[in-house]
């Protein structure tokens, strides 16, 4: 069911992205404003998740010296 809708959801913004600027609507635009929103909230949860994990292998590191 999730991918359904989210199918879905990516052809309604699909379709608000190929309309000529001056016909888009309010509605439209909070569309457009909340799927970036969220696009850039995954992007940085990602760096987010990916800077922890290299700080975590940093810190448990076997320590190798002499």
């Amino acid at each position: 069911m999730e991918e359904k809708i989210e199918t879905k959801i990516n052809a309604i913004i699909e379709c608000i992205i190929n309309k000529p600027t001056k016909t888009i609507t309010a509605d439209d635009y909070m569309i457009l404003s909340a799927e970036l929103k969220d696009i850039r909230f995954r992007k940085s949860q990602s760096e987010n998740t990916e800077r922890m994990a290299q700080l975590m292998a940093s810190v448990l590191a076997p320590v190798s010296g002499g």
